[in-house]
């Protein structure tokens, strides 16, 4: 009892002292497949919470996907699989918020029967190579009519390389399954598996506890100081010259431009369509109508790597351009604290899609695109929390 009454206290005056908790929560249980990468648990509902934002209703359902329920069967309606990272997981947002659901919404006018549905397969922590996975053992099973790919700038090129990927995520790099090349400079046929791994119950638990959100932290960093330390068990050659940390990217460049090219082909052989939608870097920037040069560049290398199947290039970020200086007042486009899509972002994110597919015309003759979106509102300082 007096171990308890001890910790409480101590927790207590944790709360009320100006000492620095980390901030960053999710109760979202995580199950690595050694050769398909990380999926959310099925049926969960959880929370993710940061310094200036709490969500505490996140939802997956039967497939573990963040999404309402959905069937294998045909359900006569266009349908439509969005496959991205964390960007489209949104845990940022609510339910009704990601780009999924606004952009299934909009092709579904209240004044209509629903001609299109919008599948999320969006998972955190994943590359180009794990989510090609993820479309060949899950998503093609749905038979959708429509595949589009979200490609973030920031990060899918060096998570398709185990030793990039090290760098930046040193344990989820050591648990994800990977594409390499072979000495000819050809993608492998089979994916080099990563290992499996399942996210603690008990950490999800005592997270909400600062004391032990304060010793999760502190285990958290020395396991990461200590996987970076050691190479990673796919790096042959150690990597310290200018010259190798070229040969790296370059590689990775490779491997991506590779895995985009069989995604496509992939797509195609199962009688859809493919499209790949840019997810910009600059977040920050892109209110004020700035693009990045390395989100231009991307998109150049895409569509350079898929031209020769007329693969569409969606770039998202002159949608958020255009929105920032067609707009009367200020918008963000991310919390302050998180620098992933809040409702807005994934609102202009989820239109700028609608519009391409009927521009493309992709979209069933009957289909239309509503128009009852909620605008984007003045920029107001984020509301006050308690802390957790």
């Amino acid at each position: 009892m007096l171990f308890i009454a001890t910790l409480s206290l101590i927790e207590l005056f944790i709360r009320v002292l100006p000492i620095n908790v980390p901030h960053t929560y999710s109760s979202v249980i995580y199950r690595n497949d050694p050769a398909t990468g990380p999926w959310a648990q099925p049926n969960q509902t959880a929370e993710h919470r940061s310094r200036c934002f709490v969500n505490q209703k996140i939802s997956f359902n039967f497939h573990g996907m963040r999404d309402k329920h959905r069937s294998h069967s045909p359900s006569g309606q266009l349908r439509i699989a969005l496959i991205g990272d964390s960007y489209l997981q949104g845990l940022q947002v609510q339910d009704h918020e990601t780009v999924s659901q606004q952009l299934e919404t909009l092709l579904n006018p209240s004044s209509q029967p629903p001609n299109a549905e919008v599948l999320n397969f969006g998972v955190s922590s994943t590359g180009t190579s794990v989510q090609l996975m993820r479309y060949l053992t899950m998503v093609r099973a749905f038979r959708p009519d429509i595949v589009i790919l979200l490609f973030t700038v920031g990060n899918d090129i060096t998570d398709n390389h185990p030793v990039l990927k090290g760098r930046r995520d040193p344990l989820v790099a050591k648990t994800s399954p990977y594409f390499l090349l072979t000495p000819s400079g050809h993608l492998e046929a089979l994916i080099t598996p990563g290992m499996a791994h399942q996210t603690s119950t008990l950490k999800i638990v005592l997270g909400r506890s600062l004391i032990a959100r304060l010793a999760i932290q502190a285990f958290s960093t020395l396991r990461t100081r200590a996987a970076r330390a050691q190479p990673h068990h796919m790096q042959t050659r150690p990597s310290t010259s200018e010259t190798h940390e070229h040969q790296l990217y370059e590689e990775a460049r490779t491997i991506t431009k590779l895995v985009l090219q069989r995604f496509a082909r992939e797509v195609n052989t199962n009688q859809a369509k493919f499209a790949v939608a840019v997810v910009p870097s600059g977040i920050y920037e892109l209110p004020r109508g700035i693009i990045d040069r390395g989100t231009r560049e991307v998109e150049t290398m895409i569509r350079h790597t898929l031209r020769d199947r007329s693969v569409p290039v969606i770039s998202l970020a002159e949608a958020f351009a255009n929105e920032a200086t067609s707009s009367s007042h200020e918008i963000d486009f991310a919390h302050t604290c998180d620098a992933h899509w809040n409702a807005t972002a994934h609102r202009v994110a989820a239109q700028a899609l609608a519009q391409k597919l009927r521009t493309l015309g992709w979209l069933n003759p009957s289909t239309s695109i509503s128009t009852e979106v909620t605008h984007a509102q003045p920029t107001k300082p984020p509301s006050k929390l308690e802390r957790p």
